[in-house]
């Protein structure tokens, strides 16, 4: 018999389904590509769905399992937990996709900034735009010996905001 997927205050159960009773749902006798008839063929013969709601996503997980498969062993509690923790876990990774490909983007866009930002600094640099300190000037300190030591004033530019 086929159980509805969300049960109100059991809705984070597992549900089973058995293929061969949903090949006969006219729903899914519509479809096209006549998916249930090709994963029973398949071997396929039992299917539980697990619904997950994780940082305002929601969806269902199945678990195919194969026909012959031991029903009991199947619905024993442990198992069941077990599918609830796989369903956790992959709920989270599909909610944080979105999140995650927004930092990847803004990422890039910092990334690509510093590069452009660079490439204008080399090409100032270049065409002699570019203002460093005037490298022929001396600077002057006492050495440990009381004499003193000339040393040239090196070019320095600091790039902030790199990364």
């Amino acid at each position: 018999k086929a159980s509805p997927l969300f049960l109100g205050k059991n809705w984070r159960g597992v549900h089973w389904r058995d293929i061969k009773s949903m090949m006969n749902d006219p729903f899914l006798l519509q479809s096209k590509d006549n998916r249930m008839k090709q994963l029973h063929d398949l071997g396929i013969g039992i299917v539980a769905t697990v619904p997950f709601k994780f940082q305002g996503r929601e969806g269902i997980v199945l678990f195919m399992s194969r026909s012959g498969a031991d029903v009991a062993k199947l619905t024993a509690d442990h198992n069941e937990d077990f599918l609830i923790g796989a369903t956790d876990l992959i709920g989270a990774a599909f909610a944080v996709r979105i999140p995650r490909m927004e930092c990847s983007r803004i990422r890039r866009e910092t990334f690509q900034s510093a590069i452009e930002k660079v490439q204008m600094q080399i090409k100032e640099k270049k065409s002699g735009k570019t203002k460093f300190c005037d490298c022929s000037q001396k600077s002057s300190r006492n050495t440990k010996d009381g004499g003193e030591a000339n040393a040239a004033i090196q070019p320095v530019r600091i790039i902030d905001n790199y990364l």
